[in-house]
C-alpha cells in the first residue's frame, strides 16, 4: 500500500504513531481481532475467523 496516499489529521497521525503502533509491536499482522483487541477493547467490530459458534455467514 502507498501510505503516502493516506490522509490523516495531525491528531490522528500522533494517536496512530505513539499509542497504537506500540500495541500492535511483535504482534500477529493476521490476527485482526486480536489488534482491535489491543487497541480498542471497549469496542468489538471483528469476528474471529477462528471461532466457527461466532460465523453467521454460511460459510462454516
Amino acid at each position: 500500500m502507498n501510505t503516502h496516499s493516506i490522509k490523516a489529521t495531525p491528531a490522528a497521525v500522533v494517536i496512530i504513531n505513539d499509542v497504537l503502533s506500540q500495541r500492535l509491536v511483535g504482534r500477529d499482522a493476521i490476527d485482526i481481532a486480536g489488534a482491535e483487541h489491543v487497541c480498542l477493547p471497549f469496542w468489538t467490530g471483528v469476528q474471529s475467523i477462528n471461532d466457527r459458534t461466532r460465523a453467521s455467514d454460511g460459510y462454516f
